[in-house]
C-alpha cells in the first residue's frame, strides 16, 4: 500500500477512531487473543512443509490455528557434475579393463579408443557417489566407427552403433552408482570410438526445480561441459520474496462459486454462465472451439495424490457433449468427466483418479457446438482421497502477506513471519554488494595463486555471527567455503574468513588481476563477478506488521500462493518495482463511502514490463484492490509451520448432543477416563 493511500485512509478514519478508540481497542485485543486461544483445551499438532500445498487431517479442529509462521527459503541455483575427468584431461578416476592402455589416447578433451576387433570384454567405468533421493542427468557425446558402444548409468541404458558422427547421449537416472562404457560389437576393420564432454549432473531431490525436468528441457539448460559446480541460472541465489496469499479451503477444494468463477474465466461468459435448470443452480457450458483443451488450475493438486470427483450432470442433447471438464495427468493421459453419460436427465458422476498418477491440471473442452452441458454446482465436489464422502459446500479463507524477503542460511537459520501476530523476525542480513566497499591488501595471506584482501568499510555496524561455517552465503563467488582464521592465511584457493575481531577477508585469484592488487582492482573484480554476501545476524531485527486470523478445517487444504495482494491509488497504472507477474487474479474498484467493490478484472492488462497493470475503466485517484500472480521463476515458497488443534480429544455424547473432553486419570494406580463438558 502506498504512503499516499495510507495517509488518505488515516485522515478519513480519524474521527471514527477518536470516537471509538476506548471501546474498540480492548475489544480488538480480546478478539485477537480469543482467535488464538485453545477454547476446548485441545492439544495442538505442529506441522511444517516446504511445499505450496498442505493437507489438514480429519481431526483438525474447525477453529483457529494456534500457530502459522512462514520461514525463509533460499536456493542456490548451482549444480554439481559428480563425474571426474569427463573431459578426459585426468584419467585417474576411470577404471579401464581388457584393452591395451596404449590403444587409448586422451587429447584436447577427446578420448580416442582404437580397437583391434578382439576387445569383446572392453570395460570402462567410474564409480560414483550419488546422494540418496537425488536424481542425476547423464550427458555426453560419442562417435562410433565400425563398432557399437553401450552406456549404462544405474538402471538406464543407451546404445550407439556405428553412428559415424558425434551423437549427444542423455538419460536421467535415480542415484546411479557407476557410469559404464562397454562394447556391443565390431562391424568392420579399424573400429574406433571417440568420447567427449561427459557429465553426471546432480539434479537434487524432489524439492529441486530440476528434479522433474525432461531430458529435452535439461539439454537446453546444460549446453556446455563443466567440471565441479555450475550456476545454471542468472539469479544464482534466490529467496522467498515475501508476498503470498495464504488460502485455506475446506474438504471440497473445487466447488461452488470458486468453481463457477474458474470455469467462466476459462471459457469466457459468452459460452459459460450461471443459470437455473430444473430448479438447480447450474453452470451451463456451450460447446465452442475457442476453448478446446484449455487448461486451468495448474499446480492446484498435490503430486502423487488421489482425488475423488463427484457432480450431477446432464446434456441438452443426449448424443452430444457441449463443454465439459477433463482431468489431465502429468504423464499426458486424460479422463473426460461426463463424456460417458448420453442422456438429457440428471446423472451423478463419481470418479477417483488412479493410483500412481498425479493431476497436472483441469481442462475445459467441447464435443459439439450445438450442445450445452449443465453442471449442478451444489453437487460439485473434489476431495482428497479415494472415497466420495458427503457433499460439503466450498469454503475458503485468505490472508495476504507482504513482509519482504524471507531468507535462509545453510545452518538452518532463517527469517520468520508470524502471520497471526504480524511480526517479522529477521535473522539473515540484506545483501552486501562487496564491490561498493573498500578493501585493503594483506600480505599475511598472500599465496602462490591468490591475493588476500581485507574489508575496510561496512554498510553498518557489523552484526554477524563469528566462526560459523554455515552462517553465510556468497553470491557469484566460485566457492562458498568458510575458513577459520588459523587456516585461511595459507589456503591457496577461493575462500572467505570472518575473524573473531570482526574483520572480514576474501581471496581473489592473481591470474585475473593485472599487476599488484589494490582497492580499485579488488572492487573492479568483485563488481565484474557481481559478488554479494548475506550472513547471520548476531542480533535479530523485529518488524511489526498487522495481525491476521486464519482458521483450520477438518480435511482442509492450505495453499501458499505467490500472489501479491494490496490496495493503492490508481494513477496511470499500478507499477511494483522488483516484481515480475504472470497474470492478474483480481482487481476491484473500491468505493470508500459505501464499502462496495466493483470487479474490473476484465478491464485490466499487465504492462509491457510485467511489473504492474493498466485498466481501461479505472481513473486516476481511484482506490483499487489487486491480486497479481508473481512469476514462480522469480520467487520461492517459504517453509510453512503451523499448529492446529486436535479434535480427537473431544467427543460428542450420542444421547444429549453435548461435547466433552476426555482425559485419563488414575487413583491408586487404577486408570479411568473422565469426561469434562466443553
Amino acid at each position: 500500500m502506498s504512503f499516499a493511500l495510507f495517509a488518505f485512509l488515516q485522515n478519513k478514519l480519524k474521527k471514527l477512531q477518536l470516537a471509538t478508540e476506548k471501546r474498540l481497542s480492548p475489544l480488538e485485543e480480546q478478539f485477537h487473543a480469543l482467535t488464538q486461544a485453545n477454547i476446548n483445551m485441545e492439544p495442538t499438532v505442529l506441522e511444517s512443509t516446504f511445499t505450496d500445498i498442505a493437507s489438514l487431517p480429519k481431526n483438525a479442529a474447525n477453529g483457529p490455528f494456534g500457530k502459522f509462521v512462514l520461514k525463509g527459503n533460499t536456493r542456490l541455483n548451482v549444480v554439481e557434475n559428480i563425474l571426474k575427468g569427463g573431459n578426459f584431461h585426468d584419467m585417474s578416476a576411470w577404471e579401464i579393463l581388457n584393452i591395451d592402455p596404449l590403444q587409448i589416447y586422451p587429447y584436447s578433451g577427446i578420448l580416442t579408443i582404437n580397437f583391434t576387433g578382439e576387445e569383446y570384454y572392453f570395460y570402462m567405468a567410474q564409480t560414483l557417489a550419488p546422494k540418496p533421493g537425488h536424481r542425476y542427468y547423464v550427458q555426453g557425446e560419442i562417435q562410433c566407427v565400425n563398432c557399437g558402444i553401450e552406456i549404462t548409468a544405474g538402471s538406464q541404458f543407451r546404445g550407439v552403433y556405428d553412428n559415424q558422427q558425434y551423437e549427444l547421449i542423455s538419460m536421467i537416472s535415480d542415484s546411479p552408482t557407476t557410469l559404464t562404457f562397454s562394447i556391443s560389437g565390431f562391424y568392420d576393420i579399424n573400429p574406433k570410438a571417440y568420447l567427449r564432454n561427459w557429465m553426471v549432473i546432480d539434479l537434487g531431490d524432489s524439492s529441486s526445480p530440476l528434479y522433474n525436468k525432461t531430458e529435452e528441457e535439461l539439454k537446453e539448460i546444460f549446453t556446455e561441459y563443466f567440471d565441479g559446480t555450475y550456476a545454471y541460472r542468472e539469479n544464482v541465489v534466490e529467496h522467498a520474496q515475501g508476498s503470498y496469499r495464504i488460502r485455506r479451503v475446506g474438504k471440497n477444494i473445487f466447488g461452488g462459486e470458486f468453481a463457477e468463477k474458474e470455469i467462466i474465466k476459462t471459457v469466457t461468459p459468452t459460452y459459460a454462465y450461471r443459470t437455473v435448470v430444473d430448479e438447480r443452480n447450474v453452470i451451463a457450458i456451450v460447446g465452442h472451439s475457442s476453448y478446446l483443451n484449455k487448461p486451468f488450475l495448474e499446480g492446484y493438486f498435490k503430486p502423487n495424490t488421489r482425488y475423488t470427483f463427484q457432480l450431477a450432470y446432464k446434456r441438452s442433447i443426449a448424443s452430444s457433449n457441449g463443454g465439459y471438464l477433463v482431468i489431465r495427468f502429468t504423464d499426458g493421459s486424460t479422463y473426460g468427466l461426463s463424456t460417458v453419460i448420453q442422456n438429457t436427465s440428471w446423472h451423478n458422476i463419481i470418479y477417483t483418479t488412479p493410483a500412481g498418477k498425479s493431476i497436472k491440471c483441469l481442462e475445459l473442452t467441447y464435443g459439439n457446438t450445438t450442445a450445452t452441458s449443465y453442471i449442478d454446482i451444489d453437487t460439485l465436489q473434489v476431495e482428497e482421497g479415494t472415497t466420495a464422502t458427503e457433499y460439503e459446500p466450498y469454503t475458503e479463507q485468505s490472508v495476504y502477506v507482504n513482509c519482504g524477503e524471507l531468507r535462509r542460511l545453510p545452518n538452518g537459520v532463517c527469517d520468520e513471519y508470524d502471520v497471526l501476530s504480524g511480526i517479522k523476525t529477521q535473522r539473515v542480513s540484506d545483501e552486501w554488494r562487496l564491490w561498493e566497499y573498500d578493501w585493503q591488501y594483506n600480505d599475511l595471506g598472500d599465496t602462490s595463486n591468490f591475493w588476500m584482501m581485507q574489508l575496510l568499510t561496512y554498510p553498518k555496524t557489523p552484526n554477524y555471527i563469528i566462526n560459523n561455517a554455515d552462517s553465510f552465503y556468497t553470491i557469484n563467488y566460485p566457492n562458498n567455503r568458510y575458513i577459520l582464521n588459523s587456516q585461511f592465511n595459507v589456503l591457496d584457493d577461493y575462500a572467505i574468513c570472518f575473524r573473531a575481531d570482526g574483520r572480514i577477508f576474501i581471496k581473489i585469484p592473481k591470474s585475473e588481476i593485472s599487476g599488484a592488487i589494490d582497492n580499485t582492482k579488488a572492487k573492479a573484480w568483485l563488481q565484474s563477478k557481481g559478488t554479494k554476501l548475506i550472513y547471520q545476524l548476531a542480533e535479530q531485527i523485529i518488524t511489526k506488521y498487522y495481525p491476521q486470523t486464519l482458521t483450520s478445517k477438518p480435511s482442509g487444504t492450505i495453499y501458499c500462493e505467490p500472489v501479491l495482494g494490496d490496495a493503492d491509488f490508481y494513477g496511470q497504472g499500478i507499477t511494483l518495482e522488483g516484481f515480475t507477474f504472470t497474470s492478474i487474479d483480481k482487481v476491484t474498484k473500491v468505493d470508500l463511502e459505501s464499502g462496495i467493490e466493483i470487479d474490473v478484472t476484465n478491464t485490466c492488462t499487465l504492462n509491457e514490463a510485467k511489473n504492474g497493470f493498466t485498466s481501461s475503466s479505472l481513473q486516476a485517484g481511484d482506490i483499487c484492490w489487486y491480486e497479481l500472480r508473481i512469476d514462480p521463476e522469480t520467487t520461492l515458497i517459504p517453509e510453512m509451520e503451523y499448529a492446529y488443534y486436535d479434535s480427537r480429544y473431544v467427543v460428542i455424547d450420542d444421547s444429549n448432543g453435548k461435547y466433552y473432553k476426555w482425559k485419563i486419570a488414575s487413583t491408586n494406580g487404577t486408570p479411568r477416563i473422565e469426561l469434562e463438558e466443553v
